[in-house]
């Protein structure tokens, strides 16, 4: 009986988080023009970041996915210029 051994790679890895991020950068880029991101179609995302349109469908399982995951991403990116800046994350009361 065979086992089957995973195959990590730091390189492969490196890449998928590097296409996610152009992925979602070009996201960013083209809502600033657009109204609604529903405006904004996943051919117009491929060509912004550079990859094949079936690429963002790799990442992420539908356009409402990749949206999901736009506004984590994009709290992170602001949390991180805040924090760059010296200014303090305000605490939401619950």
């Amino acid at each position: 009986m065979s086992s089957v051994r995973a195959y990590n790679s730091p390189l492969r890895e490196e890449k998928t988080r590097e296409t996610r991020e152009a992925i979602l950068a070009a996201l960013f880029e083209l809502m600033d023009s657009a109204s609604a991101p529903d405006e904004i179609s996943t051919e117009a995302i491929a060509q912004k970041a550079g990859v094949q349109r079936r690429t963002i469908f790799r990442h992420f399982a539908t356009k409402d996915d990749l949206l999901a995951a736009f506004w984590p991403w994009l709290n992170a990116r602001i949390g991180a210029a805040m924090q760059r800046h010296g200014i303090e994350m305000p605490t939401l009361a619950a």
